[in-house]
């Protein structure tokens, strides 16, 4: 389950750029360091949910649900973020994903997610 709200924030940047016409988000690394702080991971995280976020309510709603799954072939990566199976994703839900997708990245538990760390991930959501 973890593991589709993985890849689709692997492939958001790309997904946010066709689903609204908006220029790409910055990768999760701003300061080009080759490590992924959490404080960097959040905050691409909080722009990734707002562009999902098409009308602004606060929550990727079925609809724009609908625009991820279809950007990613059919499949809806982001539903395992919706923790009271609602169908409605909101800002808390998608902070608590990526929360724990960066804790599952990490895992030396450092706080950072390094290159390697990165493509091992990479690695595993390939199989």
């Amino acid at each position: 389950m973890l593991r589709a709200l993985i890849v689709s924030t692997l492939v958001l940047s790309g997904l946010s750029g066709a689903a609204s016409a908006q220029p790409r988000p910055p990768s999760p690394d701003l300061n080009k360091d080759g490590m992924i702080t959490l404080a960097e991971h959040e905050q691409v995280s909080q722009k990734r949910f707002a562009r999902m976020d098409a009308n602004g309510d606060g929550a990727i709603d079925a609809a724009e649900q609908k625009r991820v799954s279809q950007f990613l072939g059919g499949r809806n990566p982001l539903a395992p973020a919706d923790a009271n199976h609602d169908s409605l994703i909101t800002r808390a839900e998608f902070k608590s994903a990526m929360a724990a997708m960066f804790a599952r990245a990490d895992a030396n538990k450092d706080g950072r997610i390094s290159s390697a760390e990165q493509q091992a991930m990479r690695s595993q959501l390939a199989r």
